[in-house]
């Protein structure tokens, strides 16, 4: 659905359509993607080196 529209309609006619759920879409993709990059990995291996 959001793929088709975005090839036939172009990208602002895109935003104006799905506009909050691409930024809800955006905002939870970027958020999980921070929160494993920055605080789950740091976090395992700051707990590994402390363990030894």
């Amino acid at each position: 659905m959001l793929k088709s529209d975005f090839k036939t309609l172009g990208i602002k006619a895109t935003f104006k359509k799905h506009g909050w759920k691409l930024f809800a879409l955006f905002f939870c993709y970027y958020l999980i993607r921070d929160i494993i990059l920055y605080i789950v990995l740091p976090g395992l291996v700051g707990y590994e080196l402390w363990a030894k």
